[in-house]
């Protein structure tokens, strides 16, 4: 009885640990992607908050919105004008069609 004793408090303990630590991990990944900007819907100066574009290549992307609609992916991006470097540094701060910028779109 003693040792099944001790296997439950330690499971317990075990559940308490992960229900303290994993959930504001969840919760802070969570928020993290709620903060990225959505490029389908952001104005120009949104992006250019980002510190990442220029307006003239902020526009760029509002201009390929009113002409093909929303962005499909980070390579539309491409298609629109914007740098490569510039691209890879947007990804972490923005989603496209609300997916996440670390997909490999």
């Amino acid at each position: 009885m003693n040792r099944t004793r001790r296997i439950i408090l330690t499971i317990s303990f075990g559940l308490l640990c992960l229900a303290l630590f994993a959930g504001p991990v969840l919760a802070a990944e969570s928020e993290e992607v709620a903060e990225r900007l959505e490029l389908n819907t952001a104005t120009v100066e949104q992006i250019v908050a980002l510190g990442v574009l220029t307006p003239d290549e902020a526009q760029k992307i509002i201009n390929f919105r009113d002409q093909y609609g929303d962005l499909q992916s980070y390579d539309d991006l491409k298609e629109a004008g914007i740098p490569e470097e510039k691209i890879n540094l947007l990804k972490p701060k923005t989603t496209v069609n609300h997916m996440a910028s670390d997909c490999t779109c």
